[in-house]
């Protein structure tokens, strides 16, 4: 039988390399990246691009599934927040669903943000208004209302992510940054009344709902997260007390902070998504990694 061909982008990223690894076995993988990532196998070929740059006359033919996991954060400013966020997170959205759509794509695949719901004080479902409130946010929005003008062409899964974690994950990344900060005693942003709470997801409990929305959940918008909800300060509070120290934190008050938290109860339902990996799993072992060198 013929194996399925999937194109990643982002695929040296941190969610990229993680779902290379646990796929490679079964499908064709072509990988685009600016960054190379080193990786042999016979199912695997590597494209260099720059996709703000994108030209889908230079990508494979015969594609069967997309998923578009590239994306810029931003963090330089106004003007470059918004032109890099637009050029790579909209403007290769749009030319990726052009090039599904001469390819007879069978399914798109898209990882979004939790960030477009903006700060609530309950757990929001995918019905619930969005509200981004900075340029990655609402880029990702607007790649998310591009998306169903194809449905006539593909299916489609839009997955939006909550704080993913795991190891090989860059330690300027949100659950890393708090590891850290905790470990060498630097101050930790707490607003309000201890918030944010905030949901989040292991990468390994990640990949696999990105594995089961290559078959299933078609034309449809998913929240992904754990059951898990916790402040900064119960997250930190944990890693301290794993590490034997007591975390600083810098306490401020600003009305528009409130918490980042999802329902899941749709992904629970419709794809039988169940999570296998705690904070505090990761915690302790991430920690003793780091002690011994790892």
């Amino acid at each position: 039988m013929k194996k399925v061909n999937v194109l990643i982008t982002g695929v040296s990223g941190f969610v990229g390399r993680n779902l290379v690894k646990n796929i490679i076995n079964d499908y064709h993988v072509i990988g685009l990246d600016i960054k190379k990532l080193d990786f042999n196998h016979d199912n695997f070929k590597f494209i260099s691009m720059d996709l703000s740059k994108i030209n889908i006359n230079s990508l494979p033919k015969d594609i069967d599934i997309i998923i578009h996991l590239a994306s810029v954060v931003g963090n330089k400013g106004f003007e470059e927040d918004a032109l890099n966020s637009f050029n790579i997170n909209v403007i290769s959205t749009l030319k990726l669903l052009e090039y599904g759509k001469r390819e007879s794509l069978k399914k798109f695949i898209f990882a979004s943000t939790g960030g477009v719901y903006g700060y609530r004080s309950d757990a929001v479902t995918e019905n619930d208004q969005v509200n981004p409130d900075n340029f990655y946010a609402l880029s990702k929005y607007f790649s998310e209302k591009l998306i169903p003008m194809y449905k006539d062409y593909f299916k489609y899964s839009i997955l939006r992510l909550y704080f993913p974690y795991g190891f090989g994950q860059e330690e300027n990344r949100f659950i890393p940054s708090l590891i850290r900060r905790v470990m060498t005693g630097e101050q930790i942003k707490v607003y309000n009344d201890n918030q944010p709470v905030v949901s989040s997801i292991y990468i390994g409990d990640l990949v696999e709902v990105i594995k089961k929305v290559m078959t299933t959940g078609d034309n449809e918008i998913f929240n992904i997260a754990s059951d898990e909800c916790k402040s900064i300060t119960k997250i930190c509070s944990e890693i301290g007390n794993i590490l034997g120290i007591k975390p600083e934190y810098k306490k401020i008050t600003n009305s528009k902070v409130q918490n980042i938290v999802a329902d899941i109860s749709k992904a629970k339902k419709q794809l039988n998504f169940k999570t296998k990996y705690t904070l505090k799993e990761y915690f302790k072992e991430y920690i003793v990694k780091k002690r011994i060198g790892e």
